[in-house]
């Protein structure tokens, strides 16, 4: 099912994904699930003629289905507290070692972000031409 919803989402393609589901579903004692999932369907829908809106949400709740079962995200994170002359300083560092789940996020997001741009663009276009 994540490599279902994984090959309908426009920035995943070639993505290698790594799944990790028992880290999200554990059926054990589970009597209902209340959660949105995408169904085995899209494999076979006509995606194209979803109306924007309800593909929006499709691409929603695959990619966070994606980033929920994928790698962990892995970093190293330092914080030095300093004490000078009774004024304390703190700083913090975090070194990314590994992507993980957050690559997902960081294309899903700019999937959106570029999507956003291009429905601007007629409008950036009439501004242009009337400057």
């Amino acid at each position: 099912m994540v490599q279902a919803s994984a090959a309908i989402l426009p920035f995943s393609a070639g993505s290698d994904l790594s799944i990790n589901t028992a880290a999200v579903v554990n059926d054990s004692g589970v009597s209902d699930h209340h959660a949105i999932t995408p169904t085995m369907s899209v494999t076979t829908a006509d995606l194209p003629s979803l109306p924007s809106g309800e593909k929006d949400i499709l691409f929603m709740i695959a990619a966070r289905l994606i980033c929920a079962v994928g790698d962990r995200h892995i970093y190293n994170e330092t914080t030095v507290t300093m004490d000078c002359e009774s004024h304390i300083f703190k700083a913090k560092s975090k070194n990314v070692l590994k992507d993980g789940w957050k690559a997902v996020e960081q294309a899903y997001k700019s999937a959106l972000k570029n999507k956003a741009d291009e429905d601007d663009e007629p409008a950036a276009a009439y501004r242009r031409s009337n400057d």
